[in-house]
């Protein structure tokens, strides 16, 4: 898993090339914005919850789907990954990117 954490010393965002933590790294926390992967594994809700319990994000942006390993990785309901993020995080904003939009930090 690469991750970086970029920043203009005011605002920082998170972005994961994959849904994976290690276990003995300290990830930046709190940051403004977290990019997590919509990829398709069975249990997406529950590894960005997860992701969100422990980085502590203000807002979570779902990206650059992949669905590369049929019949291992399959297409996810959107639905369902922000309804479990909406239940477990009410107070963190989370959504999936339009084709063409302009998000700020």
């Amino acid at each position: 898993t690469i991750a970086f954490e970029v920043s203009d010393g005011v605002k920082s965002v998170m972005i994961f090339g994959s849904a994976g933590m290690q276990e003995n790294v300290e990830y930046p926390k709190n940051a403004d914005l977290l990019v997590f992967p919509y990829q398709g594994c069975s249990n997406l809700e529950k590894i960005a919850a997860d992701f969100v319990d422990k980085l502590k994000p203000d807002r979570v942006m779902f990206d650059h789907h992949e669905d590369a390993f049929p019949p291992i990785s399959f297409p996810q309901s959107r639905e369902k990954v922000l309804q479990e993020m909406q239940r477990r995080h009410p107070r963190t904003e989370a959504f999936f990117p339009e084709e063409n939009a302009v998000y700020r930090i």
